[in-house]
This record gives C-alpha cells, structure tokens and sequence, in this order.
C-alpha cells in the first residue's frame, strides 16, 4: 500500500544546461503538458530536495529546469542521471499523470483483477507489467487502459486473447 508521502519517480536528469545550474529533465508523462510549477518540492536521488524556480519545455520532449539549490554549471553536471522524485501527495500539481502514478492500480478484465507493478516508458506506446492473482506477469499497452482517475473504481480492460501468455 502507498502513502501520500511515498516517493514516485517522475524520470532523470538527461544534462546540464547553460551556466547558472539548470538541468533538462526527461520526464515519463502519459497525460497533461510535462513541466514543473514554480515552488512544488522535487528530491533529486543522492543529492536531495529542490524547489522549482522554473521550467520550460525543452527540444525531444524533455524539460529545462531550474531550482534555487543549485546555481552552477558543475553542480548540475553531477546531477546526470540521478532520479527525479516528487511525494505522491504533491503530484496533483504537476499539471500532467506521470507514467509511474499507475503502480500499484488495480485493473479488471473479464471479473478477473490484476495489479499493476511496473512500467515501461517505450516511446510511442508505454507498457504498464500487471500481476494477476496467480502470480503471473504480462505487458499491457497503455493505449488499451481507459482514461480516468487512478484513485477510483478499477478501470476496466478487455484484454485480447493469449496476451496474458506473454
């Protein structure tokens, strides 16, 4: 079970950019424009908690962002690669779903349940790794989940035949 202030991972820092200590971010977004508002609280993994300053689109669908933390050029070089966490209580402001809120969901196809308990971020079509209650695992496209809130009644998915032998 998740808490409100369980970390959920929103991507990585892809690059330094420019002088003054911004970052492009690629982030994992399934719904909404992908950016930060100004204020909401990031933590970088192995560096620690961040306040957005700002942040823009960036070319290949990432991000450029800034934060008050860091102000240098080498500071935010040694930030590649290090992940890009927001509480899950603060995910409401980020004005986009981000592809790893769907762990955890319950989804059901034909009266049976399955959980979902990883992502894939392939590009064009990201996979959601469900569990049934057998305990075995399986890719479903994003594509075929229905819209919808994450916190309320399971979506419901018809799942093609043989996609639970994968």
């Amino acid at each position: 079970m998740t808490s409100a202030h369980d970390p959920l991972y929103l991507g990585f820092v892809e690059k330094a950019h420019g002088l003054r200590g911004e970052f492009v971010a690629r982030v994992f977004a399934v719904r909404g424009e992908p950016g930060f508002p100004r204020g909401i609280r990031l933590r970088l993994a192995g560096f620690g908690d961040v306040t957005v300053a700002g942040s823009r689109p960036a070319e290949g669908g990432c991000i450029r962002v800034s934060v008050g933390e860091i102000g240098t050029r080498t500071v935010a070089e040694e930030l590649r690669g290090r992940e890009i966490l927001v509480e899950r209580s603060s995910a409401g402001e980020l004005g986009f779903v981000p592809l790893h809120a769907y762990v955890g969901v319950e989804l059901r196809s034909g009266g049976r349940s399955f959980r979902v308990t990883d992502v894939d971020p392939i590009p064009g079509n990201p996979l959601l790794i469900v569990e049934g209650a057998d305990g075995r695992r399986f890719p479903i496209p994003l594509a075929m989940v229905p819209e919808g809130p994450l916190d309320g009644p399971a979506p419901e998915v018809v799942l093609p035949a043989g996609l639970e032998d994968l």
